[in-house]
């Protein structure tokens, strides 16, 4: 009685347009287990109040870095093997984690996203200190999935503990004191992340000047936060250690409520719901595209322009008749939370990952015994000379592409500096608060301070800055990850023939990047659940998670020397 052409020419409708999102949950929900899987591990517990110190100084700010600690998201009351980790492993999922024991998912997280988990340490100074002994760290966890055969087993009194971990713990960003004369680029940033946290702090021009009104901006934010409650309190105005702390605390968790806003499912132009509304959200603060008369929470034509003009904007597609062009997927999404990301970070210092950002990370020392080494890598910079007016040459392509990167400058690259070059290095100079103005000496001239400010940029973006890699593998672990590699990557390739011959790199794409997925998938580095032909963040950070377990150096593309090691695998997988 379904014969008419009309209603099978509707399913197949159907399954070509709706059904595809659908096979992509169910294939999500194939998952094999047990696998392993690298995460990213730091580690949290419960203020009581009382305590003799605090991680931040007081029961009040633990309070706001850990969470009130009573209970988890699922509503159980915290317990020893309690983790937290991404929406997409459900509660009761069952994990060993080295060195910790069995543990259950059964927390969530604002910054607990990709490869990233949260383990709870415990109650008061004694669940304070393990979780500062246990720090950060990166682990290979094998997943279990829902097993009730499966006991958690994690003994809280075995695990070691920092001493003397009353010491509060250092800032990430902020690390000197500021106060009335201070100046430069510590004081511009302070001014533009109070506007950023809220207009009500800092209304006054971002100058790098502390002057009278980032006083007052700083007093109104103490007062608001109870860093300070009287005018005659010590450090009143003063952007100092307590202040630095509890402002760096308030970025963080900014920063993972802003996260929690950016969609996660794919959206094509037509439909509507709550998931549009988040996503024009965005577009009305990131997006340059002008939104007005868009219909509130409905993917119309305004939204769809918006969004296709971001998406050309950041490299995700190249032109409008592109593959995704004018849908919003995994790589819109991560365009969204770096550009989160940039905008409520400093843009100087400390040591920004790739990854996305912890809420709740504690670092600290590493507790006497624990089993890391720490080396810091080394990032040469990239501009080494002055370059002036009607100077040409590689480096100029380089300077131009960055000052593009920062939207300075919106030509393409010519490797000429011309008088357009020029204005765009003084724009920057301006902005960063190297000179005041055109008549200042060095204006539009990359000299030492403007090619410091650029250096230090492109190595914060590139995630190597201060970065520290903890070297925890003996000759025995490393042996068992090899056989581990073997059996995960033996299933990618079937061609004796097929490794990897060309370099890559961000933005490129093809079927070698896709393959190169899959084998970064298999080993445990790739958090996608699909792999794409593009060669995107995800990709990028999985290739530095994989060189640094390597020895590699973690530059984030597809080198001569991660071709070998990758091949290498993937040749001894197949003699196996």
């Amino acid at each position: 009685m379904f014969g008419s052409f009309n209603f099978w020419f509707v399913l197949m409708a159907l399954v070509l347009f709706v059904l595809p999102a659908e096979i992509v949950h169910a294939q999500e929900e194939a998952q094999t287990f047990p696998y392993k899987k690298s995460f990213v591990i730091s580690a949290y517990y419960s203020p009581l109040p009382g305590q003799p110190r605090y991680v931040r100084g007081s029961y009040e700010a633990d309070i706001r870095l850990n969470g009130n600690g009573t209970n988890s998201a699922n509503g159980a009351e915290v317990s020893p093997g309690l983790i937290a980790a991404p929406k997409n492993f459900v509660f009761g999922t069952k994990m060993e984690i080295p060195g910790i024991g069995t543990v259950e998912v059964r927390d969530r997280g604002g910054a607990i996203v990709d490869e990233r988990l949260d383990i709870w340490m415990g109650h008061g100074a004694d669940g304070m200190a393990r979780a500062l002994a246990w720090g950060k760290r990166r682990v290979e966890v094998t997943v279990f999935g829902i097993d009730n055969s499966i006991a958690v087993a994690v003994d809280l009194e075995s695990l070691p503990k920092v001493e003397n971990a009353g010491i509060v713990v250092g800032t990430n960003y902020f690390k000197e004191d500021l106060s009335q004369g201070s100046q430069g680029i510590q004081v511009r940033e302070l001014q533009r992340l109070l506007k950023e946290l809220g207009s009500d702090f800092y209304n006054g021009m971002i100058t790098g000047v502390y002057e009278i009104a980032t006083v007052q901006a700083v007093t109104k934010f103490q007062f608001n936060s109870g860093v300070v409650s009287s005018s005659d309190d010590v450090g009143v105005g003063v952007f100092g250690p307590r202040t630095r702390v509890t402002f760096e605390t308030q970025l963080d968790e900014r920063i993972a409520r802003e996260l929690e806003r950016v969609p996660t499912n794919i959206i094509q132009p037509g439909v509507s719901g709550e998931s549009v509304g988040q996503l024009q959200v965005l577009l009305q603060l990131y997006g340059e595209a002008p939104m007005d008369g868009f219909v509130a929470g409905a993917f119309d034509d305004v939204t769809r322009n918006a969004l296709l003009n971001l998406q050309l904007q950041f490299g995700v597609v190249n032109s409008p008749e592109d593959v995704g062009a004018g849908y919003y997927g995994p790589q819109t999404q991560e365009v969204f939370q770096k550009l989160i990301l940039q905008r409520f970070t400093p843009s100087f210092g400390g040591a920004i990952s790739n990854a996305l950002p912890v809420a709740t990370v504690i670092s600290a020392t590493v507790a006497q015994g624990a089993p890391a080494h720490i080396v810091p890598v080394y990032v040469p910079p990239t501009f080494t000379r002055q370059i002036v007016l009607n100077d040409s040459g590689g480096d100029v392509s380089t300077l131009q592409e960055e000052l593009k990167r920062l939207r300075f400058f919106g030509l393409d690259a010519t490797g000429f500096y011309g008088k357009t070059t020029e204005h765009a290095v003084y724009k920057f100079q301006q902005y960063y608060g190297i000179v005041e103005s055109k008549k200042t000496l060095g204006a539009g001239v990359v000299g030492p301070q403007t090619r410091e400010k650029l250096n230090d940029i492109i190595t914060l973006r590139k995630g190597h800055q201060n970065r520290l890699i903890a070297v925890t593998e003996t000759r025995q672990v490393i042996e068992n990850r090899v056989e581990n590699e073997r059996s995960l990557v033996a299933t990618v390739s079937k061609n004796p023939t097929d490794v990897f011959n060309n370099d890559a790199n961000f933005g490129e794409r093809g079927a070698h990047v896709e393959k190169l997925q899959q084998v970064l998938q298999r080993l445990g580095f790739f958090p996608g659940k699909v792999t794409t032909e593009y060669f995107g963040a995800s990709t990028k950070n999985a290739l530095i998670v994989f060189q640094q377990s390597h020895g590699l150096t973690p530059e984030g593309s597809l080198d001569f020397p991660t071709r070998r090691k990758l091949n290498e695998i993937l040749v001894n997988s197949k003699a196996g």
